[in-house]
């Protein structure tokens, strides 16, 4: 499955349907994952020339986000004629973790958990999975969390992070279920 392609259609949905002015500047990182230094841990993005950012706790946007993944499970899904071998469901939790200065946007964290909530799809396209090469994707919501000192450590180990008054962090528990046929991913242009 193409999970940074889906990752991509909900953040260019989130950046749509999150239009408010005090809510600007605004960015989404996409989808990162943990990475090491020695025995530091943090959420990253790999550039395409192999550059990682650190995506965790931006403070030149108002409102900034990213989503991790780290697991997912595979379901074989019974298709025409008992065919039980190619087609698969694979269902992924993802963490979406927002950081948001709440002194320069001036909502509560609580409210701009709703406003995500609102923003997240159900479901995606026809189109949209055609162009991510699955055949459908449902996304459902599992939890929250506002507590910014609990997503602060799950999410790096990191000494002195600041969060508080001024800043705020949500994390937002999805799972992103996609159905493909196995096989059909070409890997590589030969």
């Amino acid at each position: 499955m193409n999970l940074n392609k889906l990752i991509s259609i909900i953040d260019s949905k989130l950046v749509s349907a999150i239009s408010a002015n005090n809510l600007q500047p605004k960015n989404g990182f996409g989808l990162a994952t943990r990475y090491y230094e020695e025995e530091k841990f943090f959420p990253g993005i790999v550039s395409n020339s192999g550059e990682i950012t650190n995506c965790f706790l931006q403070d030149q946007y108002a409102l900034s986000w990213y989503h991790r993944n780290a697991v997912g499970t595979y379901d074989v899904l019974e298709n025409n004629f008992g065919n039980k071998l190619d087609k698969v469901e694979e269902t992924n939790p993802i963490n979406l973790v927002i950081f948001a200065d709440t002194k320069r946007i001036k909502v509560s964290l609580e409210t701009l958990k709703d406003i995500f909530i609102s923003a997240i799809p159900s479901v995606l396209s026809k189109a949209e999975c055609e162009s991510a090469e699955i055949f459908g994707c449902q996304i459902e919501l599992t939890a929250h969390e506002l507590d910014s000192q609990l997503v602060v450590r799950e999410e790096t180990n990191q000494d002195n992070v600041r969060v508080g008054l001024n800043h705020g962090l949500i994390l937002i528990r999805y799972s992103l279920k996609s159905t493909y046929r196995r096989g059909c991913t070409v890997i590589c242009d030969c």
